[in-house]
């Protein structure tokens, strides 16, 4: 089972889910594309360039979730949590990267406190509810 997009359906291939599921209030384009436009080891480029640190922080985790890094997404959203702690989007994004990575437990949290910051999301509930369904032991085993 793979994480819900906001369009409510399950999608098969990494970059569809990623790209699909990841939470964007449109200026996260923008630094993505200066991202590709500017290759390997633009971390520093970005942050420099943007003066919104959680933003940045987030754009650079969203591009590694379409690489397939997690666990380097993981750390980008932590720091992007660290400038903006009260974002439903960031909570939510970072749950996706755990859930990628198999850390269920922190993934519930954080998109715990993604439905407590916003609690009419439908695609973080769902998420929330995904991963509590990977979590409950099979019965008769």
């Amino acid at each position: 089972m793979k994480p819900v997009s906001d369009s409510g359906v399950n999608h098969t291939n990494r970059s569809s889910v990623y790209e699909g599921s990841l939470r964007s209030d449109g200026r996260a384009g923008r630094t993505g594309r200066q991202l590709k436009e500017a290759g390997r080891g633009t971390e520093k480029s970005v942050l420099k360039s943007n003066p919104d640190l959680a933003r940045a922080y987030s754009d650079l985790g969203k591009e590694a979730m379409k690489q397939g890094k997690a666990s380097k997404a993981i750390d980008y959203y932590k720091e992007a949590l660290q400038q903006e702690p009260e974002s439903a989007e960031i909570h939510h994004n970072l749950g996706l990267a755990l859930f990628e990575a198999g850390k269920l437990e922190e993934a519930k949290a954080y998109f715990s406190e993604a439905v407590r910051l916003n609690p009419n999301d439908p695609s973080t509930r769902a998420n929330l509810e995904m991963v509590l369904s990977k979590m409950k032991p099979v019965l008769g085993k």
